[in-house]
């Protein structure tokens, strides 16, 4: 019985990932899967439990760092990146602006909430990406998709009102988040496939029209001040965790692009339901903001339950959906 589980896990995995070469693409979702929850734990660490005066600043730090990397790589040959052009900045600069927004607005909204709460009320933007991809790409979806989005989204909704840390604010940053997410997927599988962009071209341009952005925005703040004199900069542990933060965001950054060109933009957002399932019971012992509810836990874990339904529905899907040859191959 588990060998039958077993092959069935990976004829599906397999004929979810389509036609590149089946081993890149693991180690892609792999990838993705690890560092985003890295980061998300590590966010989270910075941003609350070491009450970090700016997220804006971490954003602009994460920019800056993955220009620094992606400037390096191509000094050194080891990645190709084209020379600006007309063309090629007025494709990029509306994912830039979308992108800014997405980043800032999940960061502000990390440090405001718990992190279950944060990662069952995220689930939303799957509606946004279903029907985008529905209108712009005229993907369908079955009935077992819709009933389990809107087990997320009636799970969400009941952690909510089970939230004795009750910020609206902070419900304001994430419903903006998650619209931004949709339109960053939608807009990333658009901008790789149609325009046929690489991923470092696009990360590269991304972060250098994200930061002076970024860093106008931490002065507009006002919290460069604070930024300045936060005590922990002469801490081993947390600067180390600055670091990793701003590493692991490049290469989610590079990750999140890869999964989407290689997949779809719904296929990414299934996957990362899925590793928001270790954040959401996870994050209950992090950041030390989380208050124990039984109507919140039980609209985390509902909304937990319809994720996991969305993933399995997704799955089958694509198992039964023949792998489509797109003109690239056909050439």
């Amino acid at each position: 019985m588990l060998r039958k589980v077993r092959t069935l896990f990976f004829c599906v995995l397999f004929r979810m990932i389509g036609d590149a070469p089946v081993l890149y693409k693991c180690v892609i979702i792999v990838g993705y899967t690890l560092s985003s929850i890295g980061i998300m734990f590590v966010n989270k660490l910075i941003l609350t439990a070491n009450k970090f005066p700016s997220p804006v600043f971490l954003a602009a730090a994460q920019m800056f760092v993955t220009f620094a990397i992606l400037f390096f790589l191509k000094l050194c040959g080891v990645t190709t990146i084209p020379r600006p052009s007309r063309s090629l900045i007025s494709k990029i600069i509306p994912f830039s602006c979308i992108y800014a927004i997405d980043v800032t607005m999940g960061l502000a909204g990390t440090g405001a909430i718990s992190l279950p709460l944060f990662s069952a009320l995220r689930r939303i933007s799957n509606f946004f990406i279903l029907f985008g991809e529905r209108y712009f790409f005229g993907k369908r979806h079955t009935c077992l998709t819709h009933v389990a989005l809107c087990t997320m989204v009636a799970g969400a909704f009941i952690a909510v009102s089970g939230d004795i840390n009750f910020d609206l604010i902070g419900y304001g940053f994430i419903f903006i988040n998650n619209v931004s997410t949709a339109a960053k997927g939608l807009l990333t599988k658009s901008r790789l496939s149609k325009h046929n962009f690489s991923s470092t071209t696009l990360l590269f341009y991304n972060s250098i029209f994200m930061f002076p952005f970024m860093l106008m925005l931490t002065l507009m703040t006002g919290r460069v001040r604070n930024v300045i004199d936060y005590p922990l900069w002469s801490n081993v542990w947390f600067v180390a965790g600055f670091l990793f933060s701003c590493l692991a965001a490049v290469t989610l950054q590079f990750l999140t692009f890869e999964c989407t060109r290689l997949t779809s933009a719904l296929t990414t957002s299934v996957i990362g339901v899925m590793k928001n399932t270790v954040v959401s019971f996870g994050g209950m012992f992090v950041g030390g903001d989380y208050i124990f509810t039984i109507v919140n836990f039980c609209g985390v874990t509902i909304s937990t339950i319809g994720a996991i339904t969305y993933g399995i529905s997704m799955y089958m899907s694509k198992l039964s959906t023949p792998t489509e040859i797109t003109p690239e191959q056909k050439a």
